[in-house]
């Protein structure tokens, strides 16, 4: 999480400073397209790790410690 605040925060420091120059898009435009770079990956892959870890936890339940016949 704090690696993405990282590269939120360098994307958007570097919007501002004007090192868009080249960009024939707006400031919001740029913030907001860079942003969804970084997060829309990290939300699939987060979506992934959930799927997988439902079909194990399905797969394989936890026993109760104490088993009574």
């Amino acid at each position: 999480m704090q690696f993405t605040m990282l590269l939120l925060a360098r994307h958007f420091i570097g919007v501002l400073v004007g090192e868009t120059r080249d960009y024939p898009f707006t400031l919001l435009t740029l913030i907001v397209i860079k942003a969804c770079g970084i997060l829309l990956p990290m939300y699939i892959i987060l979506r992934m790790i959930d799927m997988v870890h439902n079909i194990v936890t399905h797969q394989y339940p936890v026993c109760p410690k104490f088993f009574i016949v």
